[in-house]
């Protein structure tokens, strides 16, 4: 309990800092001895530290208390299609400092490990090195998170089945977590986004793939299988669908926006147009450039309409290479899903950008090292309890 109730507390200064004692209490529910006991061995550690007054109801002055960030970090590594990017993540979400290297489709798994292991240990052998306290990966699905195994993400080159988790606990002798990408973001936005303060919403991505994350009740919810939310996957032509072509008929084969763009080279007058040139264009009131985002908008409609009518949240997030277009597509998607979903008139669903449109996904790394340390230190805990 002791170990949970650290985490609690460390997640809610990180959500809600600068934040006094007595404000802990009303946000996690445990006894003023509980926290502050607590937090004195957080302010010994020299974890969190108080930072000014704020006032009473009585009057009296309350401490505030902060993270301090850079006191714990986390090595961030994100795998996505085509490059890795590793960095030093701090508690705030900040990246010290990152690089990437390309993936060639010429390399087996031990090539890519190899390269991996290489750049890592700069990090893990340099002035952070008695600070980093876990590594975060995130990655592409299909995976499986428990095991920290790389399966086979579709676009990744035919590298499949990488034990990355297991290959960097070994290397460097502490934690590795293994979370798919999207769930990490989602994560950078409950913990350093999410000014609102809302428990229940829809983070969703928008990029060549199209990816989602469901957070309930101030959590990750990772379903049956640890695919839950992954909104690439919603139906929106049945009669396109075929078994013999994966995501034929699914809001990937619409809304992302490689789809969307194949569409725009089909039907338009270039050959040559992008993301990019839609926008702009849409901008000025050209006809074509218009109707590709009414497409793209209406195939968001849909998924999210009925995303809201299984989840009944308070919010979707939005980020990803579609925020370039964020004037033409949010306050329309906004409205129309408030009109169009089941009892707009008992409920508001909010559609907003999220705080970082890019590098979310490593971002959240120190976020996802939190919560599974602590989970680990539990469960470890457990077993102790029950021997």
């Amino acid at each position: 309990m002791n170990e949970n109730n650290k985490y609690l507390i460390l997640r809610t200064i990180s959500m809600h800092g600068p934040c006094s004692r007595a404000r802990l209490c009303e946000y996690t529910k445990l006894s003023k001895m509980t926290i502050s006991n607590i937090v004195n061995e957080y302010l010994r550690q020299g974890v969190v530290e108080e930072s000014g007054k704020a006032a009473t109801v009585a009057g009296r002055k309350a401490d505030l208390l902060r993270i301090v960030p850079d006191s714990l970090l986390a090595l961030g590594i994100f795998v996505d299609r085509g490059y890795t990017e590793i960095g030093v993540v701090n508690l705030n979400g900040s990246i010290l400092r990152s690089e990437r290297f390309e993936v060639s489709p010429s390399e087996s798994v031990d090539d890519f490990l190899d390269i991996l292991l290489h750049l890592s240990a700069k990090y893990m052998t340099g002035e952070w090195k008695d600070r980093i306290w876990g590594i975060g990966i995130s990655a592409a699905g299909p995976l499986d998170a428990e095991r920290g195994v790389i399966l086979d993400p579709p676009g990744f080159h035919g590298l499949k089945n990488i034990p990355i988790a297991d290959v960097l606990r070994k290397a460097f002798g502490i934690p590795a977590y293994l979370e798919l990408g999207v769930h990490v973001a989602a994560l950078s936005e409950l913990y350093y986004g999410n000014r609102e303060g809302y428990e229940n919403f829809l983070y969703m991505s928008v990029n060549n793939w199209i990816g989602g994350c469901v957070v309930s009740d101030r959590k990750v919810y990772q379903g049956a299988s640890g695919l839950a939310g992954l909104m690439g996957g919603v139906v929106v032509e049945r009669d396109a669908m075929d078994e013999n072509i994966p995501m034929s008929g699914c809001l990937q084969d619409y809304a992302s926006l490689l789809a969307l763009v194949r569409w725009a080279r089909e039907k338009g007058p270039d050959p040559d147009i992008t993301w990019n040139k839609i926008v702009t264009r849409a901008r000025r009131g050209d006809v074509f450039a218009c109707q590709a985002i009414d497409r793209l908008i209406r195939y968001l409609e849909i998924a999210l309409i009925n995303a809201v009518a299984f989840l009944d949240i308070q919010c979707v997030y939005i980020s990803g290479s579609v925020l370039l277009g964020e004037d033409l597509i949010l306050e329309r998607l906004n409205a129309s899903i408030n009109r169009l979903m089941f009892a707009p008139s008992t409920r508001r669903v909010a559609v907003l950008a999220a705080k970082y449109a890019n590098d979310a996904e490593i971002i959240g790394i120190t976020a996802l090292v939190t919560e599974r340390h602590f989970e680990r230190e539990m469960t470890l805990s457990a077993r102790g309890q029950g021997a």
